[in-house]
């Protein structure tokens, strides 16, 4: 595949090297000249310097003829416009990082999709979002939100006072039958273990499990992993992040 990354800062660099080391021809637009010395030195990759809001800059780059652009610059302005014009260009699918928060809040009149934009990254909103879940779960190792976050994979350690500790899987229907979740898979000793009505859980298992997002604390309460929610809280830091993860623990 050929993907034209707009920015060399760290988030470019590092989508250009884990890109390139999976075999996929990359070009980098970058204004700074240290920083593409720094992209052509360290990585196989391309490296043309110049605004990519320039039309001249992206077909030098050959956007014309890639199959994916990521505008990843500091600038969202610059992101966006990038991605309009690697549309018009021909350029099957482009991702933007976007960090302005009018465009991501619901019910917003401008839709990044009608700007050319297939997928918006927001880092600091899913760092907030990951502090949030660390919050409300603090059980749980990892969260993913499938669904529109009305199903969720979760994924909790088992200790040695779990009272499911030594059951088959088949034993904890009665249990949970008011659940809805199913238990998709066990990490054991860093082995991964596609469980089965038989399988039966050890201290120290890794579980993770599938549910409904109304469950979630009734899967806790059946692995033994219950903690007292958080009420009183500091936020150090009113940056972006620290103003996005205030605005959802108000919710």
């Amino acid at each position: 595949m050929k993907i034209v990354i707009v920015g060399a800062g760290s988030v470019g660099l590092h989508l250009a090297r884990s890109l390139s080391w999976d075999g996929h021809a990359v070009t980098i637009i970058e204004q700074r000249q240290d920083l593409i010395d720094q992209a052509q030195s360290s990585m196989d990759v391309l490296a043309v310097r110049g605004n990519a809001t320039s039309i001249r800059v992206l077909l030098d780059a050959g956007v014309q003829d890639s199959d994916l652009v990521l505008a990843v610059t500091n600038v969202d302005e610059v992101n966006i416009v990038s991605c309009m014009l690697a549309r018009e260009l021909g350029v099957p699918k482009r991702i933007a990082r976007v960090r302005n928060q009018e465009y991501s809040r619901p019910g917003t009149p401008v839709s990044l999709a009608a700007l050319g934009i297939d997928q918006v990254i927001h880092p600091e909103l899913e760092a907030a979002h990951e502090v949030v879940r660390l919050i409300r779960y603090p059980d749980a190792l990892d969260i993913v939100e499938c669904a529109d976050s009305r199903i969720l994979l979760v994924g909790i350690r088992l200790t040695a006072e779990s009272p499911i500790i030594g059951r088959a899987l088949k034993d904890l229907t009665p249990t949970g039958e008011d659940l809805n979740f199913r238990l998709v898979g066990i990490n054991r000793g860093g082995t991964t273990i596609i469980p089965t009505g038989s399988q039966t859980l050890a201290a120290h298992d890794i579980v993770y499990a599938i549910c409904k997002a109304g469950n979630i604390d009734s899967v806790f309460a059946l692995t033994g992993r219950v903690s007292p929610p958080a009420r009183n809280i500091m936020l150090l830091g009113g940056g972006i992040i620290g103003r996005m993860v205030a605005e959802q623990l108000e919710v």
